[in-house]
């Protein structure tokens, strides 16, 4: 199966979900090196893909409708051998984009009733929202050819020449402590932020990151910690972002893209969660040193002390 051949990767989710979508990017380019691998994303995540060494074209689908018309014109002209929505839940808007568009063979999780020619159902080799994307390399390739496929980004150099500013008044290693996510109820309380950023080993810099809109919660913490080798970074890009995880020695986060981030560079990373067990296992992290610290609610993760994640930080660190 090496022969030249259009292919069209769905994703239309959070930057997250793309770059957990990377492997199976990846992998198909592997498969079929000759092809045209394009992918459809979202206006959050499309960045992600326009990057990607392996990626030749990126479609973005914005819900306008004057857009979405000439989307579907596109993708029509193009005609696509392969179409493959990876993800395994029903979507209405994949069901009406892959029907508009008349690919030649779709490839898909059919959930509700069939939507897709081909069933992924019983190629899935894992749990993780990786294995579960890897699911149509399974269908395409030798079975167990692609089992330990890691998630990648392709950083800008602009953006690692602004992280290597940025960091000039860093000297040596550093903790990074990002103190933002999507959803509110995966923030961290301040107190806590700033308890850990106090008590973690003085040799070691501590540098918190986090979204334009904490920034004033950042400043708080900085200010409440009693040391000098604390510091603020910003991050303006997802790839100025990954760029300081890449660099970090250890990075603490809650339950965010900064978590799939780590894994494309097997950065040590202690992550926590709400206590939902199916969210852990398929979104947990993937790099080789890991702590996993569980929230006691289902909805926050205002139980988690400052003496949990310093342990973590301590065993990650030895």
């Amino acid at each position: 199966m090496k022969d030249k051949i259009n292919i069209l990767v769905v994703q239309i989710g959070k930057i997250g979900d793309m770059i957990l979508t990377t492997p199976l990017l990846g992998c198909l380019k592997r498969i079929f090196p000759e092809s045209e691998l394009s992918v459809l994303a979202s206006p959050n995540n499309s960045t992600v893909a326009k990057n990607l060494v392996c990626v030749d074209r990126t479609h973005v689908y914005d819900k306008k409708a004057l857009s979405t018309a000439k989307l579907l014109l596109s993708l029509r002209q193009k005609s696509y051998d392969y179409w493959i929505d990876p993800k395994d839940e029903y979507s209405s808007t994949s069901k009406i984009l892959e029907r508009l568009s008349g690919p030649k063979l779709s490839i898909g999780f059919n959930i509700k009733d069939k939507v897709f020619d081909i069933n992924l159902q019983n190629f899935v080799r894992g749990k993780h929202r990786v294995d579960i994307n890897l699911a149509s390399v399974n269908y395409l390739s030798e079975p167990n050819e692609y089992n330990t496929v890691m998630p990648h980004v392709d950083i800008p150099q602009k953006d690692s020449m602004i992280i290597d500013g940025r960091l000039e008044g860093v000297k040596g290693k550093f903790v990074l402590l990002n103190m933002s996510a999507g959803d509110r109820t995966r923030y961290l309380k301040l107190e806590v932020w700033a308890e850990l950023a106090g008590k973690i080993n003085s040799d070691m810099n501590i540098v918190l990151t986090g979204l334009e809109k904490d920034y004033n919660n950042i400043n708080s913490v900085i200010n409440s910690v009693k040391r000098s080798n604390v510091f603020f970074l910003k991050a303006n890009t997802i790839f100025e972002f990954a760029e300081l995880i890449r660099r970090c020695d250890l990075l603490v986060t809650p339950d965010t893209s900064a978590i799939h981030l780590a894994s494309c560079f097997n950065t040590p990373v202690a992550a926590m969660y709400h206590n939902v067990q199916w969210n852990i296992i398929k979104f947990g992290p993937l790099s080789d040193k890991y702590r996993i610290i569980v929230s006691k609610d289902e909805n926050s993760l205002e139980s988690i002390s400052s003496g949990e994640l310093i342990t973590a930080v301590n065993e990650l660190l030895s």
